[in-house]
């Protein structure tokens, strides 16, 4: 069965249909639950490799990471999300330090939260792009006004699946340190008050491995 669930959501990543991606990860993870290592360990193989393709966009990328997460937790060898997680990480914190930095640029002061929905991000990429608080120094496209708002949108999202493997041992954690530190993405800092679950949003049921998307 869980075989069978990794074919639905490669397809659907195939496919690039957005809502299929997001339709096949709930019944993915259910199907994860109770099985044994080595066939987590093989599905989060396959998931991995989604979150790895360039051409999927990095808001559905983080959904896969949420669901590569939750496969850990579950019992899956964290070893194959190592890279991809780096990689995933580092690009999402350069484009949202680019968010920040065209906000101000645009006449922004207070940053924004992560928009909530999609009319707040619409909103978000019309500013940016129209610099409608006030006349930025660069004009930027609405497309790479996009890109920003959605790396700004799902950063802390991205860092759910790091955190999960930052928590598993010295040597990830310094495994995965050091791969984002050489894409740039500098130090990792983690609450040590927070226990984050790998796969799980603050407005999503516990149970649930992603549940948003954006771009």
């Amino acid at each position: 069965m869980l075989d069978l669930r990794c074919d639905v959501l490669t397809d659907a990543v195939a496919a690039q249909d957005p809502g299929a991606v997001l339709a096949a990860i709930q019944p993915l993870f259910e199907a994860a639950r109770g099985t044994g290592a080595d066939e987590l360990t093989g599905a989060l193989g396959r998931v991995c490799s989604l979150v790895a393709r360039p051409d999927v966009p990095l808001g559905l990328r983080a959904e896969l990471a949420l669901l590569c997460g939750a496969l850990v937790e579950e019992g899956a060898d964290p070893l194959p999300l190592v890279e991809p997680v780096a990689e995933g990480l580092a690009q999402t914190l350069e484009k949202a330090a680019g968010f920040a930095e065209a906000w101000r640029a645009a006449g922004g002061k207070d940053l924004p939260g992560p928009p909530p929905n999609d009319r707040r991000t619409s909103a978000l990429i019309r500013t940016l792009s129209g610099g409608l608080l006030h006349r930025p120094k660069r004009r930027i496209s609405r497309e790479e006004a996009k890109d920003l708002v959605v790396a700004w949108s799902v950063a802390e999202r991205w860092s759910m699946p790091a955190v999960t493997l930052l928590q598993r041992s010295a040597e990830l954690r310094a495994d995965l340190a050091g791969r984002a530190a050489r894409r740039g993405a500098g130090r990792l800092a983690v609450r040590a008050d927070v226990e984050p679950r790998a796969g799980l949003s603050d407005d999503a049921p516990d149970d649930h491995p992603g549940a948003r998307a954006a771009g």
